[in-house]
């Protein structure tokens, strides 16, 4: 099931990106479309809590299997999520009195090298930071994985998506 969907466009190299980020967060459902995922998307971020362990467990559950086992190709962007509530001594110190920690660096690290990750970065979508380098990420993966020349300013546009003389309908799947 698709529980957002949102597309924006962004100047990267002097190319012109339409990005589509659709969102869902029913597992049982991405285990029924993962096959069609896989061809639609183009880049794949896959997102996970800073302030959740239990969300990293949960992509080396499920996510990173589905990646290994259906041959999945696509670039991935680990992206950690929350990083305001990251950054907080009051979270932090709620989660201490749980017995949990936050996440780490070395275990965002050790996760995107699991993954065959590019990159990885954090943000917060209620601070609105860090979102720019995500879709930095998204853009430089694209370019590099589908060697994407740089055009003179205005003569060309690229969509992350479905190959013609234009790339158009973007699909980046956000996990």
């Amino acid at each position: 099931m698709i529980d957002d969907s949102w597309r924006v466009q962004r100047i990267f190299e002097e190319n012109v990106f339409t990005i589509e980020l659709i969102d869902g967060s029913d597992l049982y459902e991405y285990e029924r479309l993962l096959g069609s995922l896989c061809k639609r998307a183009k880049v794949l971020l896959v997102c996970f809590s800073l302030v959740d362990p239990e969300s990293v467990e949960f992509v080396m559950q499920n996510i990173h299997p589905w990646r290994t086992n259906a041959k999945c190709t696509i670039p991935a962007v680990l992206v950690g999520t929350k990083s305001d509530l990251w950054r907080s001594e009051e979270e932090v110190e709620a989660l201490r009195q749980k017995h949990r920690a936050p996440v780490s660096i070395s275990q965002i690290k050790v996760l995107a090298q699991e993954l065959g990750a590019q990159s990885y970065n954090i943000c917060s979508a209620k601070k609105g930071e860090g979102i720019d380098e995500v879709l930095t990420s998204v853009m430089r993966e694209f370019k590099r994985s589908h060697q994407v020349e740089n055009t003179k300013k205005g003569q060309g546009q690229w969509t992350i998506g479905r190959k013609k003389k234009v790339l158009e309908n973007a699909k980046c799947a956000v996990m």
